[in-house]
């Protein structure tokens, strides 16, 4: 009876070992899915600091080039970010860099004058028709200005969803702020 108890308790302790042990990988696992994602984290703040200006360009029937081009500008940037653990076995986690800025463009120089809002106190924007003569200005403050809808400033959010598959975080999508998908990156990212 003695020898049986004995038993009992080195497999308690070996259970409690190997639970713990197991505990312990997850934690760790955790901790590099973290430190890994911050990494990416910092990407979006090394490029969002860094002021940058995106060269934006658009459809527009009354270009003699069939296009209009301008720049993006993102003032008092925010950037905040979450980890959530899914169900997935192949995407054990999914992580949201979120970006929220002031919008700001380069539409009060250019070479075509659009449409003025009349629900708008601002002069009509101002467009190039090609990616050289906008090229010119991009460092010309003066050609830039918020963006406004109505009475307000425009203050924009895009989140940028990813993955965690085979122990590395994969960029998926990216939405605005209704969770639609963020169309004005994805044209910021192609050529006419």
């Amino acid at each position: 009876m003695g020898n049986y108890k004995s038993k009992n308790i080195i497999f308690i302790i070996l259970c409690f070992f190997i639970l713990l042990g197991v505990t312990n990988a997850f934690a760790q696992d955790g901790k590099n899915v973290i430190s890994l994602f911050e990494k990416q984290v910092n990407k979006f703040e090394k490029f969002f600091s860094s002021n940058p200006k995106l060269l934006d360009h658009q459809s527009y029937g009354d270009s003699p080039t069939g296009y209009i081009f301008f720049y993006d500008k993102f003032d008092d940037y925010k950037i905040s970010y979450d980890i959530q653990k899914t169900g997935s076995l192949l995407s054990p986690y999914m992580g949201y860099i979120t970006v929220s800025y002031w919008e700001t463009t380069s539409q009060k120089c250019g070479d075509l004058e659009g449409y003025k809002s009349k629900y708008s106190k601002e002069e009509a924007d101002k467009y190039f028709t090609t990616a050289e003569s906008v090229r010119l200005i991009r460092d010309d403050k003066s050609c830039y200005r918020p963006s406004i809808i109505g009475n307000g400033k425009v203050r924009r959010t895009a989140k940028f969803i990813f993955a965690f598959q085979k122990k590395r975080w994969l960029y998926k999508d990216v939405v605005d702020e209704n969770n639609e998908p963020d169309v004005g990156y994805r044209i910021s990212n192609s050529n006419p």
